[in-house]
């Protein structure tokens, strides 16, 4: 018995050695389990973290995807209106050197048709005597020198008296004559005018 219980008594030993060590292993291994259970569970929210963000960059993608598309029709957009008020700006610009030419050209014609007047008016006027211009529009425009001015008078007279019978058959001196049907003012000038003979 003796044996027995020395035996007994070894194997509660070993259970006991047995058993501390196993407790040591099992807390050891338990704070290794706790140690990788909180490692797993920081790994599982930078997931959940990383996984949230990677949705919001996608949306972010998303919607970044869709400005650029918006964009881009709005430059397009602006591109061609661009295009549309440079055109409207180099018609513009040529419609204004066109009226710009137009207005120096009415400019010229303006001034040239002035000086062909006044010389028609100088030539009519060289060529219609004091006495002939009495009784017509010309009254108001005769001084009182050409009228007392004897010598042109009697020039006047001789060149219109040279032939009363060509003058009536001359219708551009018929014109001028004071006389039944005519009026004090002429008819319009109409390229036909033939001056006095001298």
């Amino acid at each position: 018995m003796a044996f027995s219980s020395s035996g007994s008594s070894s194997l509660d030993t070993e259970v006991n050695t047995c058993s501390k060590e196993c407790l040591k292993s099992y807390q050891t291994l338990q704070k290794q389990y706790d140690q990788q259970r909180e490692i797993l569970n920081k790994a599982n929210l930078e997931i959940i973290a990383y996984q949230l963000g990677l949705e919001s960059l996608e949306t972010r993608i998303v919607v970044h995807q869709k400005n650029k598309a918006v964009f881009e029709e709005d430059i397009t957009f602006l591109k061609y209106d661009v295009k549309v008020r440079d055109n409207s700006i180099t018609e513009l610009k040529n419609q204004l050197e066109e009226s710009l030419e137009e207005k120096d050209d009415l400019k010229l014609k303006l001034a040239k048709f002035k000086t062909s007047s006044k010389n028609l008016t100088n030539m009519i006027n060289s060529q219609i005597s004091p006495k002939d211009k009495t009784g017509l529009i010309y009254d108001s425009q005769l001084n009182e020198r050409d009228l007392n001015n004897k010598s042109d008078v009697f020039k006047s007279a001789s060149d219109s008296s040279v032939n009363e019978s060509e003058e009536d058959n001359n219708q551009a001196n018929d014109r001028y004559k004071a006389g039944e049907g005519y009026h004090a003012v002429p008819p319009p000038y109409t390229r036909n005018f033939m001056p006095p003979k001298s």
